[in-house]
């Protein structure tokens, strides 16, 4: 048999085998796709708003909260009642990111929900206790700078994260972030902080 004659023979037969395994690799790579899935839908990427190292995880990674839990972040934010809820523990500082996970991509609600309510009555970030301010409640709100320095260690609540910080932590963290006096979240980041604690 000559050459021409063989690969005559042998070159549908290696055609069909060659598209087979192409066939085979295309169905066991889609099959791993649906059951490790992989890129934006299953990969969270966010900055840790307590010790704020990068972090990078799945979204399998997030542990479902327990009763206890969940009552404990409803206290905090009434209008996640009923949501399914899951947190991720930051392996730098160990803070306890909470998600809603009944939408995608899962939504950051905040962190440290459910630490115990003595630990409210301290700054969130350097843990001094804090002292409630002389005056009535809403007195000086949205007003932070007019307010009487009468205390060192007043408290500041977020606006959207509810961390309650002190006022020293508060202006030393916003000063690199505004030129305009608004007072940012040291836990958070994000703005505005212009409420005072009461206890």
């Amino acid at each position: 048999m000559s050459e021409v004659q063989f690969w005559i023979l042998a070159g549908p037969l290696l055609f069909a085998l060659c598209g087979a395994a192409l066939v085979i690799f295309a169905v066991l790579r889609f099959r791993a796709r649906r059951e490790h899935p992989r890129g934006p839908a299953n990969t969270i990427e966010m900055e840790c708003s307590v010790c704020h190292h990068s972090l990078v995880f799945s979204r399998d990674e997030l542990v479902a909260l327990n009763a206890v839990e969940m009552g404990l972040v409803v206290r905090v934010r009434p209008q996640v009642v009923r949501r399914k809820l899951a947190e991720y523990v930051c392996p730098f500082c160990e803070a306890a990111h909470c998600f809603a996970v009944d939408v995608r991509p899962p939504q950051w609600l905040g962190a440290n929900f459910y630490q115990p309510q003595n630990i409210h009555s301290h700054c969130a970030e350097c843990r001094r206790p804090l002292s409630g301010p002389p005056w009535d409640r809403g007195l000086y709100d949205h007003r932070v700078n007019e307010a009487p320095q009468t205390a060192s260690m007043l408290g500041l609540v977020c606006s959207r994260c509810a961390a309650i910080c002190c006022l020293p932590c508060t202006k030393r963290y916003s000063a690199a972030r505004s030129k305009t006096g608004e007072l940012f979240c040291p836990r958070c980041s994000r703005q505005p902080v212009d409420t005072f604690y009461h206890p």
